[in-house]
Formats: structure tokens, sequence, C-alpha cells
């Protein structure tokens, strides 16, 4: 599944995140399918990050976990799945986000959902949209970099 374009939605009064068609998985469409599950995560930069349960599972467990870790992986570790929460939408397609999540980040109530291909970003409106010229400006150096760092990396 491919989480692509923005939404702008409100979280109303009981923090419930309203999950628009366009990035709920076709399985979301078949009223017989088990409600989607979500994990939810905060972010030092203010947003939240939605990631698909599986997506989730997947990522998580494609990086090696010693039976012992160093001091930073455990700590990576301890706050990366210490502060995550898992979510199930409602009938309605909606998120109830954890309470916590949305102190810690200081969300408000008018947000931009941003599909970012494997996540969904949730990210203060009024924030995102000021910064909007500013980001595609950034995109050719940003591109540029990337695409050098890709080349400057050993081939299998």
């Amino acid at each position: 599944m491919s989480l692509i374009g923005q939404a702008e939605v409100s979280i109303d009064s009981k923090s419930r995140l309203p999950i628009p068609a366009k990035f709920r998985t076709e399985s979301a469409a078949d009223s017989e399918a088990p409600r989607q599950v979500w994990i939810s995560t905060p972010r030092a930069d203010g947003t939240l990050w939605l990631f698909p349960s599986a997506t989730f599972h997947a990522l998580a467990t494609s990086v090696e976990q010693p039976l012992s870790p160093d001091a930073d992986l455990a700590e990576l570790n301890r706050v990366l799945f210490g502060y995550s929460e898992r979510i199930t939408e409602d009938s309605a397609h909606r998120l109830t986000l954890p309470r916590k999540h949305l102190e810690l980040v200081g969300l408000p109530k008018d947000v931009t959902l941003v599909g970012t291909l494997n996540h969904l970003e949730v990210h203060d409106r009024e924030d995102w949209l000021s910064r909007e010229a500013d980001r595609l400006a950034r995109l050719p150096d940003l591109s540029a970099r990337l695409a050098a760092q890709n080349r400057s990396q050993p081939t299998g």
C-alpha cells in the first residue's frame, strides 16, 4: 500500500482523527474485513507518525535485535517502542489518538495528514501550509544530495 498525498482534517474533542478514503486500505472498503490497525508514534518534530500495523511490524523486525543490545540501541528501542501505541479504526474510519501523544507533540485541532509512502504524518495544519513554498524550493537540492549518496554507496 502506498500512502501518498495530503488531506486537511480536524481532530475532534474526543481525540478522533478521520482517515480519508484515499488513505484507507482496500480491505477497509469491505464491511466484513477486520478494522484497520495502526501504530501511532510521537516524533520530536511535533508530529505523529501513523503506520499500518503490518508495515510497522515489518520495519521493526527488519533490524537485527541482539539479545543484549548496546546502550544506544537499547535507548532507541525504549523510546521508539515504549512510546508507540496500537490504535484501531472505528466503523467511521476514525482513529482515537492517544492523549499522551497529542500532549507530547502539541498538535492543534486542525491538522494535515501527509502520505509518505509507508506511513502517514500528522502535522499542525498552519505550520504545514506556512512552509510549503520552502519545502518545494529545497526539493532539487535534496534530490541531488540523495542521488549523490546513492552513487557513492557500493553495490552488492
